[in-house]
C-alpha cells in the first residue's frame, strides 16, 4: 500500500477517476441536492463487503469553517495515544492522494493506485447493469479510504465530510461520535438559504445514542437547528 510507483500509474488511476462526475470542480454548478443521494453509497458499499463497517471507531466532522483542522488535530491526538489511525480530508490543497491517510502518512501514488485498481471490477459491473449506479468523484474516493482503512485494520478514523453532512456520501459510517465545527452560509443552493437549514443538514450526521459535540451556542439559530 506504501510503496512507492511511477507517475504513469497514478496518472492512468486518475484519468479513471475523471470519468465520474466531478461535482467539487468540473460539474459544480450542476450540484443540487437531487444530486446526492445515499442510498447509491449504501449499495456500492454493500458491494464491496461494508468496509465503513470495519475500519475502526469513526470520529465523523462537519461544518462550514474549521473541520480540516478538527481532523487532522483529532488524528494527531489518536497517534499521541498510540492509536493505529486513518484519516479523510476533503478536498486536497495539492495532491489527491492527501485525502486517505493511514498512520498519519498521505497514500503513496502507488497505494492510492492499488486503491483505484480495487473498484474497477465493480464500476464496470455498474456500467454493464445499472450506468445510472456509477459513484461520483468522491463517492470512490470514500470508497477508496473504507477500503484503505479495512486493509490497515485502523482502530480509529478521523472523517472529514465532503459537503453538508445528512447526504454526503461519509454519512454511511456509524461514528463513535459526531463533531459540527462552526456553521457559515455556503453551498445555499445545496444546503439551504439560511443558517438554520445549513445547520440541520450539519447534523444529519448525528446518530441516536451517540455522543456529539458543537461549537454552536444552544441559543444561537445553528444551535437551535442542531438541537433539533
Amino acid at each position: 500500500m506504501n510503496g512507492d510507483a511511477g507517475h504513469d500509474t497514478l496518472d492512468e488511476a486518475l484519468r479513471f477517476l475523471a470519468s465520474f462526475t466531478d461535482y467539487e470542480q468540473k460539474a459544480a454548478d450542476l450540484l443540487t441536492r437531487r444530486s446526492l443521494d445515499l442510498d447509491r453509497m449504501r449499495s456500492l458499499c454493500a458491494e464491496l463487503g461494508n468496509p465503513e463497517r470495519h475500519c475502526g471507531r469513526v470520529f465523523h466532522v462537519a461544518g462550514s469553517k474549521g473541520k480540516g483542522s478538527v481532523t487532522l488535530m483529532l488524528d494527531q491526538l489518536l497517534r499521541g495515544q498510540g492509536v493505529a489511525t486513518g484519516r479523510f480530508l476533503s478536498p486536497h490543497l495539492e495532491a489527491v492522494t492527501e485525502r486517505i491517510a493511514v498512520a498519519g502518512r498521505d497514500l503513496t501514488p502507488a497505494g492510492f493506485a492499488a486503491l483505484v485498481d480495487e473498484l474497477r471490477p465493480l464500476v464496470a459491473r455498474r456500467e454493464r447493469e445499472d450506468p445510472s449506479g456509477l459513484p461520483s468523484f468522491f463517492e470512490a474516493v470514500t470508497l477508496m479510504a473504507f477500503l484503505a482503512w479495512r486493509r490497515a485494520a485502523c482502530h480509529a478514523v478521523a472523517l472529514e465530510v465532503g459537503l453538508g453532512g445528512r447526504l454526503d456520501a461519509t454519512n454511511v459510517v456509524d461514528p463513535l461520535v459526531a463533531i459540527i465545527t462552526m456553521i457559515d452560509l455556503e453551498h445555499t443552493r445545496v444546503l439551504g438559504d439560511s443558517i438554520g437549514e445549513i445547520a440541520g443538514e450539519k447534523a444529519g450526521i448525528l446518530k441516536p445514542g451517540r455522543p456529539a459535540l458543537s461549537v454552536s451556542a444552544a441559543e444561537s439559530e445553528a444551535g437551535r437547528a442542531i438541537a433539533r
